[in-house]
C-alpha cells in the first residue's frame, strides 16, 4: 500500500504475518514521523478492542484476553497486563510502561485480534487506511490563536477536550466526508460482530459408518461434544479408537465445508483451509487411565488408545465419553499454548 502514514505498509504486514521484523520496523523512522505512526497504532488497536469486547469491559473477558496473548508471548505478558487492564477503570497502569513496550503490547494484541477475527486479516489494508483518515479528521491541529496585544490579557489555558464523537453536532459532525467516515465503520463493526456470533455459533458434526460414536467440532475445530451410542458397549477398544477418529474426520470435513459458508456470507474470499493432519504433538492420559490421547500441534485427535478392557465399568458409556472428551479438551489446550511431548 501506499503509505500516508510512515510505517502504515508495515502495520499492514504485521496484522497479517505476525513478523517481528514489521512490528519493530517504526523503530528505524525520525522522531517526528514516529509520532504519527503512534497515532496510527493506536487508533487500530482502539477499534480491534472496541469490536472485540462490544464497549462493555467485563475484568473476566478483558483477563480471558491478556491470558491468550500472554501464552503465547510469556516474555511480554506484563506489559499486555497493563494495556489491556486500562480498560477497566480504575486500574490505569500505562505509566508504569516505557513507550517503546506500550507499543509492542498494543502490536500484539491487535496481531492477536486479528487471528481471532479472519476478516480483519482480510480488509487489514482498508482498516489501517480508515484508521488514518479517522486519526487525521479528528485530531487535525486547531489554528494557533492570535498573540495577545500589549493592553491584552492572554486567556487561560482551555483544559483538554473530549474527542468528537462522529455523530456529533456541529462542524466535525456536519462533515459529509466524516459522516461517510462514521459510517463505513459502522458498517464494519456491525459484520465484525455479525461474523464473530457466526463463529461461536458455528458447530459440525460427525459420526462413524457404525454409528457408534459422534463428534461434534466448533469452528476453530474444538472439541464441543462427544457421544458414544447404543451398541457400543460390544465393541473392544480398538474398534471403539477407530470409530471416534472416523467420526472426527467426518467432522473435520464438515467444518471445511461450514466454515467456506461461514466466510463467503461475510464477504471473505480466500479459502479456507483447516489444517492437515500432522504427526502426535501432545498425549494426555485420562483422569481414571482408560485411555491416552493425542492431537497434533493444531489441535486435531490424532490418536486414542485404550489402556483397559474393562472399559465402561458401572457408570456405562456416557462415564467414559466424558472423561475421553476431557482428555481431548486438554490435549487440544495444551496444543494451543505451544505444548509438546
Amino acid at each position: 500500500m501506499n503509505d500516508a502514514v510512515p510505517g502504515a505498509g508495515s502495520l499492514v504486514s504485521y496484522i497479517l504475518t505476525g513478523s517481528r521484523h514489521d512490528r519493530t520496523a517504526y523503530r528505524a523512522l525520525p522522531a517526528e514521523q514516529q509520532a504519527a505512526y503512534y497515532g496510527l497504532v493506536n487508533t487500530v488497536f482502539s477499534v480491534l478492542i472496541s469490536h472485540h469486547f462490544g464497549g462493555e469491559f467485563l475484568k473476566v473477558d478483558v483477563d480471558r484476553l491478556i491470558r491468550r496473548v500472554a501464552e503465547r508471548h510469556p516474555q511480554y505478558g506484563g506489559g499486555v497486563k497493563r494495556v489491556l487492564r486500562s480498560l477497566i477503570a480504575g486500574e490505569d497502569r500505562r505509566s508504569e510502561l516505557s513507550l517503546q513496550q506500550l507499543r509492542t503490547a498494543q502490536h500484539l494484541v491487535i496481531r492477536e485480534l486479528a487471528k481471532m477475527y479472519p476478516h480483519v486479516q482480510t480488509n487489514a489494508e482498508q482498516i489501517v487506511a480508515e484508521a488514518h483518515a479517522l486519526t487525521r479528521l479528528i485530531e487535525a491541529p486547531h489554528p494557533a490563536a492570535p498573540e495577545p496585544t500589549r493592553h491584552e490579557t492572554a486567556p487561560p489555558e482551555p483544559g483538554p477536550e473530549a474527542a468528537p464523537r462522529l455523530d456529533a453536532e456541529g462542524p466535525l459532525g456536519g462533515d459529509p466526508e466524516i459522516r461517510e467516515l462514521g459510517s463505513e465503520l459502522a458498517e464494519l463493526d456491525r459484520k465484525y460482530l455479525a461474523m464473530r456470533s457466526a463463529v461461536a455459533k458455528a458447530e459440525f458434526t460427525g459420526g462413524d459408518a457404525g454409528h457408534l460414536a459422534s463428534v461434534t467440532l466448533g469452528f476453530t475445530g474444538g472439541l464441543r461434544r462427544l457421544e458414544l451410542h447404543s451398541g457400543v458397549e460390544r465393541k473392544g477398544g480398538r474398534s471403539l479408537a477407530e470409530a471416534i477418529i472416523a467420526a472426527w474426520n467426518i467432522a473435520e470435513r464438515e467444518r471445511a465445508r461450514g466454515g467456506e459458508e461461514i466466510n463467503r456470507s461475510f464477504g471473505v474470499t480466500h479459502p479456507y483451509e483447516p489444517s492437515i493432519l500432522e504427526s502426535t504433538s501432545v498425549q494426555i492420559l485420562s483422569d481414571t487411565g482408560a485411555c491416552r490421547v493425542g492431537v497434533d500441534r493444531h489441535g486435531r485427535l490424532s490418536e486414542i488408545v485404550f489402556l483397559t478392557a474393562e472399559l465402561f465399568g458401572s457408570e456405562g458409556r456416557d462415564a467414559l465419553a466424558e472423561e475421553i472428551a476431557d482428555a481431548i479438551e486438554t490435549a487440544q489446550s495444551t496444543a494451543a499454548s505451544g505444548g509438546h511431548l
